[in-house]
């Protein structure tokens, strides 16, 4: 914000007909504000945010965790089934759903691939819907968008043979 240079002037001529005791009490006062406006705007919104993460980050890891070793018991699986004939993909995929009792979206997509979406599901279920469909439908997941919060996961995958 730029002040014109009469409004400019004009201010300065009125700090000049102060009185220099009273200049100083001025000065300090907007030195207050100026600190009172700089923590209440700046230092405290970030140390509150500072100290919501750190509140946050145990449960993270936590998650991070069991995501890492359900995918490493992903890995470790062992045997399974022939990949879907063609044209069956979605009906495999539903009968995962139907079995682990969730419900999703389901799309086909061009070459063989579904397209499957949740919008809410527990980190748990993720991992035991990621196994069902790698480890007993031998589909291979293509894509995995998965976003966590306090437990839970949105996700949207895409599966092919």
């Amino acid at each position: 914000m730029v002040m014109p240079m009469s409004k400019l002037h004009a201010l300065h001529t009125w700090w000049r007909g102060r009185e220099p005791r009273e200049r100083i009490i001025l000065a300090s006062g907007g030195v207050i504000v100026l600190a009172a406006l700089l923590y209440g705007g700046v230092w405290q919104p970030l140390s509150s945010a500072s100290a919501k993460l750190t509140r946050q980050l145990p449960k993270l890891q936590s998650d991070l965790a069991d995501l890492q070793r359900g995918v490493t018991e992903l890995k470790q699986s062992g045997a399974r089934r022939p990949a879907p004939a063609p044209g069956e993909i979605r009906q495999h995929v539903q009968a995962t759903l139907d079995a682990l009792q969730l419900s999703a979206d389901l799309q086909a997509l061009p070459g063989e691939q579904v397209r499957i979406v949740i919008s809410r599901l527990p980190f748990e279920q993720v991992l035991a819907l990621l196994g069902a469909l790698e480890n007993d439908q031998n589909l291979h997941i293509v894509r995995a968008d998965i976003r966590g919060q306090d437990g839970s996961a949105q996700l949207e995958l895409v599966v092919q043979p």
